[in-house]
């Protein structure tokens, strides 16, 4: 087996002194590093444009493409303005057209109604519970105005009690337009315990009061009318006032909630169920009133003439007329 030859301890022991590093560098053939040149007429270009592109905002329209709207069907402009010349005279004809009020047959509820007023005498106490606030009052305000100026045409003697402070507020709103003599009696806590203090027996003073009188038993009055915003405030009467009292009124409700209170009114529970919307000119006509519901009855009248007119001059104008483009500027 070959012996290997002994190596020293310290491979550096011998070299006295290390090469330097200036007789390297001075070798010849080293690199050299190439002379700078000024950039041309296309690097500059290239410099400008790169500059540009990274301070540029990004667009939010990138992409978005501009479509061409479709033409529509429409009328001319002829036509248009005939429409607003009709719309116009809906509007204006209770002002100007002198309508008979033989067109409007009143309903058997309003009947119902009207006749108990008129057969009340002189003096009879009746009671109106006021359950609306301004947000029916749109609808319900007619019908109940044209009440109160026949109540007082009879001279009775007519008595409010409202179901909280908003509506004794709308109560004397309405009162005040028709000059009507009415005494406020103030308002009872809105609820079930409101319908309850309602039936009880013995006289009161109700919160608010504004009549020197105080409240009678409802069994004194000859004539009890509910004006309710909804069928759930009829229902709190039914089940509580109506209930404990065994007193059937009559009812003025907005038009929407009529038909859910039909089934009170078969079983005798309501003497009768005025929906505001309808009844207001009805109520007018049966009692030779004059008021704003025939004048609302026929400008809808008038309006529902338009209307019927417009769609069948789209019907012989024909569909898919297309109209001029300088029309839609």
């Amino acid at each position: 087996m070959a012996q290997l030859p002994d190596l020293p301890a310290d491979p550096l022991a011998e070299v006295a002194a290390p090469l330097g590093l200036s007789a390297g560098m001075a070798v010849r053939g080293r690199a050299t590093l190439p002379r700078p040149h000024e950039p041309d007429e296309a690097e500059h270009y290239d410099a400008e444009l790169l500059a540009h592109l990274v301070s540029e905002p990004a667009s939010l329209n990138e992409g978005a493409r501009q479509l061409r709207q479709p033409l529509r069907a429409g009328l001319p402009r002829s036509w248009r303005a005939v429409l607003y010349v009709l719309v116009l005279f809906a509007a204006l004809a209770p002002l100007l057209v002198p309508f008979s009020n033989e067109w409007i047959t009143p309903r058997d509820e309003v009947l119902r109604l009207t006749t108990t007023v008129a057969d009340l005498s002189a003096g009879a106490p009746v009671l109106l519970v006021w359950a609306y606030d301004a947000s029916y009052g749109g609808e319900i305000d007619p019908l109940a105005g044209a009440l109160l100026q026949d109540l007082g045409g009879r001279a009775a003697q007519v008595d409010v009690v409202a179901m909280s402070p908003a509506c004794l507020g709308q109560a004397r709103l309405v009162a005040a337009e028709t000059a009507a003599d009415v005494a406020l009696l103030g308002y009872l806590p809105t609820g079930a315990a409101g319908w309850r203090l309602l039936a009880e027996d013995g006289q009161r003073s109700l919160l608010g009061a504004q009549a020197d009188r105080p409240f009678e038993a409802l069994s004194h009055y000859a004539l009890v009318v509910l004006l309710a915003n909804d069928a759930n405030s009829v229902r709190g009467w039914v089940e509580q006032a109506g209930a404990a009292s065994g007193v059937a009124p009559m009812t003025i409700v907005p038009a929407r909630s009529e038909a859910s209170l039909q089934p009170y009114r078969q079983s005798g529970q309501l003497g009768a169920v005025l929906g505001a919307g309808w009844a207001a000119s009805e109520y007018e006509v049966a009692a030779s009133l004059p008021g704003e519901g025939v004048s609302r009855a026929t400008g809808l009248a008038a309006l529902s003439m338009v209307i019927v007119t417009m769609t069948a001059a789209a019907m012989l104008v024909g569909p898919g007329r297309q109209d001029a483009p300088e029309s839609h500027r």
